[in-house]
């Protein structure tokens, strides 16, 4: 008989894991999907696991993901000026996160600090990759 602490571990963590990681496999096979492009979703249940139990190689791990990634997203030949708007809104929340954060313990000032900066790169990024997706439909 499972104890308690299992039956919860199985009913929060293993089941919805094999039932994403079923899903991802059916539908890559039915699409027929090539392998570097269903990996990292595969290994990205893994890394969202290790993060929700405070592991420190979910980081590691979801670092190595990026490379493949990455792969995938140049065979799709895809443009990553989305990507940019999606991750300056990413940048903004991480913003208000430590800016409520430096007004109960301000000597974390250094990370508000740096979120300005990456506000500031984020933008111009999203200006700049906006302008050279224009520039390729211009010239397809």
């Amino acid at each position: 008989m499972l104890t308690k602490e299992k039956r919860k571990i199985f009913w929060v963590d293993t089941l919805p894991m094999i039932l994403a990681g079923a899903g991802i496999l059916i539908f890559s096979m039915l699409n027929k999907q090539h392998p570097v492009k269903t990996l990292p979703t595969l290994i990205s249940l893994a890394v969202m696991l290790l993060a929700a139990r405070a592991n420190r190689y979910s980081y590691l791990l979801g670092a190595m993901n990026v490379l493949l990634y990455t792969v995938g997203y140049f065979m799709e030949g895809l443009v990553f000026v989305e990507s940019q708007y999606i991750k300056a809104a990413g940048t903004l929340a991480y913003l208000v996160m430590w800016g409520a954060i430096v007004l109960e313990h301000p000597e974390n000032a250094n990370y508000l600090i740096i979120g300005f900066y990456n506000v500031w790169r984020v933008f111009q990024c999203a200006i700049v990759w906006t302008k050279q997706a224009k520039l390729e439909r211009q010239n397809a």
